[in-house]
């Protein structure tokens, strides 16, 4: 709920669709502590689906966040917190996956993407008797529990803001401050280049009827299907980031 309180106070020019909050996916991954193999593990895709775009630029990004709450008054270096070691694997790993709601996320929806960002961790936590916030990219955090697999202690690899550069594009891997973080989303640096015929399954089936959706799926110049759907829904972000120009 921090999250959502959070987004709904102050992206008044983000879209909100939400439904169910709590949308599990099975999979298949590795504790490469162990090398010990899981199959058909179950958990929730993330807390939120962050997708950042921009017709004038024809960008669509996207990230699937998982959000959790700290309760240290900002947490001292190296950035640790707690979290479950299963989501922690899917998020990082990218596994296919399998989604039994109709309509479903494609199996590649996490492996297919362009860059490990779209796999994702929020920590939410006080600073100076207010709410911050921190991002990490899946893939640049470590597993600091030796065996544990509930309460695991995760721990950033980065322990200062990280940016990587692909051409004129950047991929932020770790942004430190709410703040920065907005910026970075509004900047397009948030999330993987997502593929705009899965923006189009995933958002066209699940809300149809929002206009916001249909703006989004016409400005990017991806049809939209035309089966409705009465179905269970995902948290879903949508900011357009020209908004900002």
């Amino acid at each position: 709920m921090v999250m959502l309180n959070y987004f709904n106070s102050n992206y008044p020019r983000a879209t909100w669709l939400h439904k169910t909050h709590q949308y599990y996916v099975r999979f298949n991954c590795t504790d490469p502590r162990s090398n010990t193999f899981y199959k058909n593990k179950r958990c929730e895709i993330s807390d939120l689906l962050i997708i950042t775009y921009s017709p004038r630029r024809n960008i669509v990004k996207a990230t699937f966040l998982q959000a959790k709450y700290s309760k240290k008054e900002k947490p001292t270096q190296p950035f640790v917190f707690a979290g479950d070691a299963f989501q922690y694997f899917l998020l990082s790993q990218r596994p296919l996956v399998i989604d039994n709601h109709n309509p479903s996320y494609p199996q590649d929806v996490l492996s297919n993407a362009l860059r490990d960002s779209i796999g994702s961790f929020g920590v939410f936590y006080k600073h100076n008797h207010q709410i911050d916030f921190s991002f990490s990219v899946a893939s640049q955090i470590q597993i600091q529990s030796p065996s544990a697999l509930k309460n695991v202690i995760l721990r950033y690899t980065n322990q200062s803001s990280l940016r990587m550069h692909y051409g004129a594009d950047i991929d932020a891997l770790t942004v430190y401050g709410v703040n920065n973080f907005e910026c970075e989303l509004l900047n397009l640096e948030i999330g993987s280049p997502f593929n705009l015929n899965q923006i189009r399954d995933i958002l066209s089936f699940y809300y149809p009827t929002h206009p916001n959706v249909q703006l989004l799926c016409e400005s990017m110049n991806v049809e939209m299907a035309h089966d409705v759907h009465m179905v269970e829904h995902p948290h879903i972000l949508i900011i357009n980031a020209d908004d900002n120009q």
